[in-house]
């Protein structure tokens, strides 16, 4: 697990919440804990090759594979480079069985029509415009902004619109069918 030192959900909340792990297996890497990050992340590199050397391939079904998908330090070149990557890695992934999971709602205001339209029964479309609805009423209800999404950083970037933000955050999610919608703590069918 990497992490910047300096994001909202930071390693020292996150870790607690978490719970056991083993430590062969799971690395954590603060970036701003060390003086050459590089350095240190190669060690827990091959300290994870070393562990995972031990045990024997074996062809498992992409059906088993499920990708998460976020948004993060969007700029102007995002929506044209990496994010359409994604989405072709995604639109492969569901091809071969397996799942795709988008994130981050609140970056989808100004483009979930282009999810709705992907929806692949009425209830997912209702589902998905009350996932939408519901997070943009949640914002209200705190008197946060639902149409000034871009951050400094963003525009500085690059991105002047949420339209632009939320455009090339949705195409991570490739084209393939929506269906089903999950709210936070739910856990994805078939999945333990």
């Amino acid at each position: 697990m990497l992490s910047l030192g300096c994001e909202n959900n930071c390693l020292e909340y996150f870790k607690p919440v978490l719970g056991e792990v083993n430590p062969d297996r799971v690395k954590f890497l603060v970036t701003q804990d060390h003086e050459d990050e590089y350095e240190a992340g190669m060690k827990l590199l091959d300290e994870l090759a070393a562990y995972a050397g031990r045990f024997k391939r074996q062809k498992v079904s992409a059906e088993k594979l499920t990708i998460g998908l976020k948004c993060g330090s969007s700029d102007a070149f995002s929506g044209v480079s990496a994010n359409p990557l994604c989405g072709r890695i995604t639109d492969r992934v569901v091809r071969c069985g397996g799942s795709g999971i988008l994130t981050e709602v609140s970056e989808m205001f100004g483009a979930e029509t282009r999810l709705m339209e992907r929806a692949v029964s009425e209830k997912v479309f209702e589902d998905t415009v009350g996932l939408i609805n519901n997070f943009k009423e949640y914002f209200m209800r705190y008197g946060q902004p639902i149409d000034k999404n871009p951050c400094p950083g963003n525009i500085r970037s690059g991105i002047s619109t949420d339209e632009d933000k939320s455009l090339g955050n949705i195409q991570k999610g490739g084209t393939a069918p929506v269906v089903d919608v999950l709210y936070y703590g739910d856990q994805r069918p078939g999945t333990v």
